[in-house]
């Protein structure tokens, strides 16, 4: 946990989100593909730096990431 994290009162926010998950109250599908969608891009428009951190992060070779 870094110091942000230990400074932050996730409850409220965690409250928040589940009487919203309750309600029924989510994003609509669409929605929802589209943001996995973007996010795929980013993982394949940033594979290289991706793959450099994991390798100096965790040492994790190129197959493994």
């Amino acid at each position: 946990m870094t110091a942000l994290e230990s400074s932050i009162d996730f409850a409220p926010l965690l409250g928040e989100l589940r009487t919203t998950f309750a309600e029924g109250t989510t994003k609509p599908l669409g929605w929802r593909v589209e943001q996995l969608r973007a996010l795929l891009r980013l993982v394949e428009e940033n594979d290289v730096e991706l793959l450099a951190a994991l390798a100096t992060d965790l040492g994790k070779p190129r197959l493994e990431g």
